[in-house]
């Protein structure tokens, strides 16, 4: 039976402003008056719909469907079914669609469902088997959706009892012959990506146990293994790299991998799992080049920096939109640790950005971090490199932002006082504009005039 009604259709059933006491009996659990109800009304008043204070109408198989006990659920649905004689009254009663509030993703929304969907939501698989293997309810019905400014259309009860974690739901659905790749066509999440999302590890299998594709993304180019890696969900990552998920996809949007993502989030367990899967260390980001070391460099992931070196990553790649390389971001960022790491594998101490020419010794001297300055010019930082677009150099910055320990540092490593940026200023006029006395005296002393 294919769900293919509209809400108009569904008027042929009787209305009712107010609940009767069968819809009361079920909603208060008390299952052996709704039975009796059940056995001793006439159909029109079992079909009876009430409206909600939502204003959309309820059948007493939706409420059946969200009951959660499943043996109740499944008798009072048997029941129920058994005594509706008419066809028509009993094809559009499995199939009307109601409107309840629903859990999806971390928040309420309101959804349009039918009792299949209803069932799914709450863990009924007694009511799905009925459903679908009694009354011909097509398992795949997806005129499910959410209310919202931006609809999410075509939910299956697949995804439902996924999004849930039923995992005897998702059993009875695919028993009943569920499509595992049915995709959502605003999104295109199936039923495994939310499983993946979710890090629900038992679902993950059942899906990929019968034949879910573990390599279909959603619309942007996200694959269940890329949302695993980037949630944390190593249990996942390995039930997918295990199905020769692909580890090395990639988003359409940005171009990131399940490494890359890993790699931002500070996820050893699963950066590692990855790189023993063949994990691409050095694939770039399309919208940046960016890579997994850079990424991992500028949070100051130190495990996974290390991680990634040893697996032969580029110490030196750069991003092509500014020339920015993962020592200069990490000095960026005050990373102390990870600069220490990145210099030790042989990074370019003097690399610097496309855009400006500043180098790292001028990011680590403008922002204050005097072990950063230190460790860079141990390590041949050049201390008197201007940036090409106004002339700054590292004492200028330190000067400019009232640094006085990095000031002093930069001098005794022979920083040019005189330096003058390509306006004419020294160091000396950017800490008097700035009211920074103490460097103006330091400055002046040793350029050996005091102004």
């Amino acid at each position: 039976m294919v769900c293919v009604f509209t809400d108009e259709e569904y008027s042929i059933l009787p209305r009712n402003p107010n609940k009767n006491h069968l819809h009361e009996a079920l909603e208060k659990k008390r299952f052996e008056d709704a039975s009796r109800l059940i056995a001793s009304e006439r159909e029109a008043y079992l079909v009876e719909c009430f409206e909600t204070a939502a204003k959309f109408y309820k059948s007493p198989l939706h409420a059946i469907a969200a009951i959660h006990v499943t043996e109740q659920a499944s008798g009072l649905c048997r029941q129920l079914l058994q005594r509706i004689s008419n066809r028509k009254n009993r094809e559009y009663l499995l199939n009307m669609t109601t409107v309840d509030e629903f859990e999806m993703g971390g928040w309420k929304v309101r959804a349009r469902v039918a009792a299949i969907h209803i069932a799914a939501y709450n863990g009924n698989s007694g009511v799905l088997r009925l459903l679908c293997q009694e009354y011909g309810v097509d398992v795949n019905c997806s005129t499910s959706e959410t209310l919202e400014e931006k609809p999410q259309k075509g939910i299956t009860a697949l995804e439902w009892a996924a999004r849930r974690g039923h995992v005897d739901v998702v059993k009875a659905l695919i028993d009943s012959k569920a499509d595992v790749d049915m995709s959502r066509p605003t999104d295109g999440y199936t039923p495994l990506y939310i499983a993946a999302w979710s890090g629900l590890t038992e679902i993950v299998k059942l899906l990929v146990d019968n034949g879910a594709n573990v390599n279909a993304s959603k619309h942007t180019g996200s694959t269940p293994l890329y949302i695993a890696a980037q949630n944390g969900h190593t249990e996942v990552v390995k039930v997918l790299v295990g199905s020769n998920a692909d580890v090395n996809s990639s988003r359409h949007t940005d171009g990131s991998t399940p490494l890359y993502i890993a790699a931002q989030k500070g996820l050893p367990e699963v950066v590692k799992l990855l790189l023993s899967k063949n994990a691409e260390v050095n694939a770039s980001r399309h919208i940046d080049g960016s890579t997994a070391l850079y990424t991992a460099a500028q949070e100051g992931h130190k495990e996974i920096v290390n991680l990634l070196l040893v697996n032969d990553a580029d110490v030196n790649a750069s991003r092509h939109t500014d020339g920015s390389t993962p020592l200069y971001v990490a000095a960026q960022n005050g990373h102390t640790e990870v600069v220490k790491m990145l210099i030790y594998n042989n990074a370019d101490v003097n690399a610097s950005r496309l855009r400006d020419g500043s180098t790292l010794l001028c990011i680590a001297a403008r922002k204050g971090h005097r072990e950063l300055v230190k460790l860079l010019l141990q390590n041949d930082a050049v201390v008197n490199a201007s940036r090409h677009a106004d002339g700054s150099t590292p004492l200028y910055f330190a000067a400019e932002n009232g640094h006085t320990e990095v000031v002093k540092l930069l001098l005794c490593n022979n920083a040019d006082v005189n330096a003058k940026t390509s306006s004419g200023k020294k160091a000396v006029d950017a800490a008097r504009q700035n009211h920074h006395s103490d460097i103006v005296q330091l400055l002046s002393k040793k350029s050996g005039s005091r102004k």
